[in-house]
């Protein structure tokens, strides 16, 4: 009996083996049909070669086309599907192999674009870590890029600038141009975003123009755009137009989703600076669905806060409340305070429609004064005050928000959470 029982597992055991040689065998027949067959664009193919490539045993080309559907899935605007298989090489990976610094990089850009900056500022940092370790300068000018975009995202605006600063020196050094058009973006960014026009005006231009002699038409997208904001802070909202139009219609031509929403919602943005408050809606709302696709948390909720914006200025109370809720719910989930700053000026302002003056103009000083405040927030502010008839200089303005100096962002957005997710009452929160 104990012979016969052996025999069966020897015999299935040998099944097994056969089964799976010819499971390996299948899926490396497979893997090289779709290569013969697609070999003009295997583009489309990574993740199903990198499928069959692993099923079949052989790691070195499972996680090379693994890598390869990362990248586009990045130039598609798909993040989430691109820190699937970046996330699925790492974990095949052995901890000394030295891919793992790259794959460290491009999932802390995958989760940066995901609005999880948390996540993000984990593998940038580890990244960080072991660029320096190796003395890799093009991949620490990268991993510093990034972790300033996490903390202009955050509101970190000091860290950002150290990060930046850093990267624009390496990316000089390194002579990796790539890096360094994208380092004098960030820092032109956040010179806007500081409210320093003619830094931030330098360094978009260098950026502009490397880009173009690069022939990288993404970074040059982003280049246009903040010019466009520059020009719309000068007041010339014809130049603003004229440069978010093209970008939108070269994003449109290179298929790149994310920076064809950001024209769309900056598009929505001087059409709000017109009066054209239709217009702006439609743009605003033409971009959401896109960005939700994209899984792109920043910039959804920034078109929350757009569109809550223009119900307000429409008089759709009730249609603001919801748009400012989801808008602040969001910003906080995901740590992006500049944002959360930009959902409670809306509830400041929709407390201001519904009676109550002090407790608006209370929130309005809060946010003027908190440390992660950003240019573009006092426009809305002076939108706002105009919409109201009131005057920023009236001494019972400059008192009411003289009162926000007391209130903390927590604990405002937590009792702010608490009363917009209800229907509208006849009493507005006291804050």
């Amino acid at each position: 009996m104990r012979y016969l029982f052996k025999h069966v597992l020897m015999r299935d055991a040998i099944y097994n083996m056969q089964f799976r040689h010819q499971l390996r065998e299948l899926h490396y027949k497979a893997a090289k049909a779709i290569e013969e067959s697609y070999a003009a664009d295997l583009a489309p193919y990574y993740a199903d070669l990198g499928y069959h490539y692993d099923k079949a045993e052989l790691p070195d080309l499972s996680t090379f086309y693994l890598v390869q559907a990362g990248r586009w899935s990045l130039e598609k605007n798909a993040y989430l599907e691109a820190r699937y298989f970046f996330k699925r090489v790492l974990d095949l990976l052995p901890p000394d192999d030295s891919m793992r610094l790259p794959l460290h990089l491009r999932l802390g850009e995958s989760s940066h674009w995901l609005g999880e900056y948390v996540v993000a500022q984990q593998y940038l940092l580890a990244a960080l870590e072991m660029a320096r370790r190796q003395d890799h300068k093009g991949y620490l000018a990268d991993a510093l890029y990034w972790l300033g975009q996490a903390a202009i995202h955050t509101g970190d605006y000091a860290q950002a600038r150290s990060y930046l600063e850093e990267s624009l020196e390496l990316a000089r050094v390194s002579g990796s141009k790539i890096i360094l058009v994208r380092a004098l973006y960030g820092l032109g960014d956040l010179f806007w975003r500081l409210g320093f026009p003619d830094q931030a005006l330098v360094h978009c231009q260098e950026s502009l123009a490397l880009a173009r002699q690069l022939g990288n038409v993404t970074q040059e997208l982003y280049a246009l755009n903040r010019l466009g904001s520059l020009a719309r802070d000068q007041g010339d909202f014809d130049k603003a137009q004229q440069l978010w139009e093209e970008t939108l219609a070269r994003a449109i031509q290179a298929g790149n989703r994310e920076r064809a929403t950001s024209a769309l919602n900056n598009l929505g943005v001087v059409a709000n600076d017109r009066g054209d408050i239709a217009q702006a809606l439609a743009y605003h709302q033409q971009a959401l669905p896109i960005v939700w696709e994209m899984g792109k948390q920043q910039t959804y909720t920034l078109l929350l806060n757009n569109i809550a914006e223009e119900h307000l200025r429409l008089g759709n109370l009730n249609a603001a409340q919801h748009h400012i809720y989801e808008g602040l719910s969001l910003a906080r989930s995901i740590r992006a305070i500049p944002l959360m700053l930009g959902s409670v000026q809306r509830a400041g302002w929709l407390l201001c429609k519904r009676g109550n003056l002090a407790q608006g103009l209370a929130l309005w000083g809060m946010v003027l004064r908190h440390p992660s405040f950003y240019n573009d927030l006092k426009k809305d502010m002076q939108v706002a005050l105009a919409e109201l008839g009131l005057d920023s200089a009236d001494p019972q303005v400059t008192a009411g928000l003289d009162k926000g100096q007391a209130l903390d962002l927590e604990t405002v957005v937590a009792e702010l959470l608490a009363e917009l997710s209800q229907p509208e009452t006849a009493q507005p929160p006291q804050i």
